[in-house]
């Protein structure tokens, strides 16, 4: 997903803290840290997110109906 943007491309350098839930028999939700950094730019830090996605099995196949990301302040 990180790499389908047309504009800035997502290296992404730990993921951590992965909890899953089959809330049903087709449906899934998963939540995990994430540390990354932006390709080309130099950051001295990474960035730090909390994720979360939503996914749904159909046909036998699991796709991803719902992602979210959002960057965690330092503090």
């Amino acid at each position: 997903m990180f790499d389908s943007g047309q504009t800035n491309k997502i290296k992404v350098l730990n993921i951590y803290d992965v909890k899953e839930k089959l809330i049903a028999e087709n449906t899934a939700v998963i939540g995990y840290g994430l540390d990354f950094e932006i390709v080309g730019q130099s950051q001295k830090e990474p960035i730090k997110a909390a994720c979360t996605s939503t996914w749904i099995k159909e046909n036998n196949k699991w796709a991803c109906v719902m992602h979210t990301e959002t960057e965690l302040e330092e503090k």
